[in-house]
């Protein structure tokens, strides 16, 4: 009994709590039985020694479905596998049947729906280890080819449709962002067999059977193209798509945005990282999904026309878009035949995607922290300048940058602050996007947008910056000028002839910085972009 509680506690933290407390008196008094009155009842031979009663730990189910994954989680602790592979009695985590119908005793498995109750479970059971090994062998299904897991033939999707159908079982990113491995895997698995036919049935009744694009959408975790653009991890899904899936969730209105040229930077972005494995074919065949005329008048007329998305007369076909955007709908299709033969009835010229922007505004949180600004203000020269550090607030990597992308740009924020001034001035920058290469340095123009910067001190709004509809030249920052008023720093008690204390420098170049900064040390805020009504 000693090296089954060493197991126990060590293997469990609400076991080892439990046995911290558990004493004889504690049993008896919530009616359990010893040893001892279960032999008296029994009539077992009474010269046995008559020891104290064996701990007894509880485990609260909800129903009988939840006792083999919580009896695989405690045989983790004994195994260290999720993989039962002694007892063939079909229990969750049992054997693989062999060609002959019998137990195979070489190798056990485990259904995806087994490791996920079983997951869930460890986590109750606070068992060290076993969630983890439950990712680990859920993404091992993902990551090989079909019927090297011991299940023979099987379609390459059957899996995909498994997962899908006990999704219910899987905590979302956001309250366990350990499971982003396992979605990734099922999308990549998703994504390298697309052209592949889902089995009928599988995984889910034929009633409720999803789609590849119902799967693509889920396993994307999100549809808004925004949010896909700033998320570096669903960023990786949606350029592993397929020429196939890709066009197929562009053709459809599940993808949301703020504005379609954040679309065609999404689709730039796929075509720079897909490189030499796409033919030029397949590039045109995702453009040409792309709903262009909704870009606006700036975008359509400086920026298109220097990219390879419109093909030869670029400029031309650019400007009739423009033309398009200012005019009645019910115009186009006559306007096209008089303008040479342009088809209005192409992707080109559909409706607007859903829109992805909430009516107080695009949202992205911003942070100087204190080690940031220290180190930019001992930077060379009078000029200081601090570069924010972006969190787009749907994130589920968690994953800071110093840019964001909305309305088809990327967008940078700044503090600069000259020495010897008492305030400091916020500055915002806007830039092609990187994903357009070489056609990048062609681009010239002017993006014309309302933006807000808040600069918030202990969650309180100290200073509010907005632009209404101001015209940002590409490469080019714009600057407000005395934005955030610092403090005066004092001298501190003893210091004479301006003679710092050892170590006080550092302290000094913040002082004026400090209610800006509060408690946490850092700078926050916020970059809003307001859409025309």
């Amino acid at each position: 009994m000693p090296a089954h509680q060493l197991v126990l506690r060590g293997g469990s933290e609400r076991f080892g709590a439990q046995l911290e407390r558990w004493t004889p008196q504690a049993l008896l008094g919530a009616g359990g039985v010893s040893r001892t009155a279960k032999r008296r009842r029994t009539g077992a031979d009474s010269s046995e020694p008559k020891d104290t009663p064996l701990p007894e730990l509880a485990v609260s189910l909800n129903n009988e479905d939840e006792l083999e994954p919580t009896l695989a989680a405690i045989r983790f602790m004994y195994t260290g596998s999720v993989v039962g592979t002694e007892e063939p009695q079909g229990a969750l985590c049992g054997q693989q049947q062999g060609p002959s119908g019998g137990g195979d005793n070489t190798r056990g498995d485990c259904s995806i729906k087994a490791l996920l109750l079983t997951r869930r479970q460890a986590e109750y059971l606070q068992v060290q280890g076993c969630a983890g090994a439950c990712d680990a062998a859920l993404v091992g299904r993902f990551s090989g080819t079909p019927g090297d897991d011991g299940r023979g033939p099987a379609s390459p999707l059957a899996p995909v449709l498994e997962l899908y159908s006990c999704r219910q079982l899987l905590p979302s990113p956001e309250e366990d962002p350990r499971v982003v491995p396992i979605l990734s895997a099922c999308c990549n698995r998703l994504s390298r067999n697309w052209e592949e036919q889902l089995p009928a049935g599988a995984g889910s009744s034929a009633a409720a059977q999803p789609s590849k694009l119902d799967l693509l959408v889920w396993l994307l975790g999100s549809t808004d193209a925004v949010r896909i653009a700033n998320d570096p991890q669903l960023l990786q899904r949606w350029l592993a798509m397929p020429v196939g899936a890709l066009e197929e969730l562009l053709q459809s209105d599940h993808l949301s945005t703020d504005d379609e040229a954040t679309v065609v930077y999404m689709v730039e972005e796929w075509v720079w990282a897909q490189g030499s494995a796409v033919t030029e074919a397949d590039k045109a065949r995702v453009r040409r999904q792309l709903r262009l005329v909704n870009c606006s008048p700036s975008y359509l007329l400086d920026v298109l026309p220097k990219l390879p998305v419109m093909g030869p007369e670029a400029a031309q076909r650019a400007a009739f878009l423009a033309r398009c955007r200012l005019t009645d709908r019910s115009q186009w299709r006559e306007m096209g035949h008089e303008a040479g033969g342009y088809d209005t009835s192409t992707p080109w010229y559909g409706e607007p995607r859903p829109q992805s922007v909430p009516e107080k505004g695009l949202s992205f949180r911003w942070e100087i922290s204190r080690a940031d600004l220290l180190a930019g203000l001992k930077a060379e020269g009078e000029v200081k300048v601090v570069d924010v550090r972006f969190q787009h607030s749907g994130s589920s990597s968690g994953a800071v940058c110093s840019k964001v992308t909305a309305l088809g740009y990327e967008w940078g924020a700044f503090i600069r602050y000259q020495q010897g001034f008492h305030n400091a001035q916020v500055g915002l920058s806007c830039h092609v996007p990187e994903a357009f290469g070489a056609h990048r340095d062609k681009v010239q123009g002017v993006v014309c947008a309302s933006v807000s910067v808040d600069v918030s001190a202990e969650g309180d709004l100290v200073h509010c910056f907005g632009l209404h509809e101001k015209h940002f030249k590409f490469g080019q920052a714009y600057r407000h000028m005395d934005l955030l008023p610092l403090e005066e720093p004092q001298p501190a008690a003893g210091q004479q002839g301006g003679q710092e204390a050892a170590g006080d420098g550092d302290a000094a170049l913040l002082a004026p910085w400090a209610e800006l900064l509060g408690p946490e040390g850092k700078l926050r805020g916020e970059l809003v972009f307001k859409l025309k009504p």
